[in-house]
């Protein structure tokens, strides 16, 4: 969250959820809301290259658990 904070990223736009995975707890973390799955990989693209290390990637909100 701080590299996030650090970026100049619009922290009104972050959203984070919890779930699990094999059941061990993990953290997402969701920034924007996009249109359609293109508008978010353009906009992933535009990441500063610090954020795109943590290989984002778009995901649907239904999709998440």
């Amino acid at each position: 969250m701080r590299r996030l904070s650090d970026s100049g990223a619009e922290m009104d736009k972050v959203h984070v959820y919890h779930s699990e995975l094999s059941g061990k707890p993990r953290f997402g973390v969701i920034y924007g809301d996009y249109p359609t799955r293109e508008a978010a990989a353009k906009a992933m693209r535009a990441l500063p290259k610090e954020l795109r290390t943590s290989q984002p990637y778009p995901r649907q909100v239904v999709r998440l658990r």
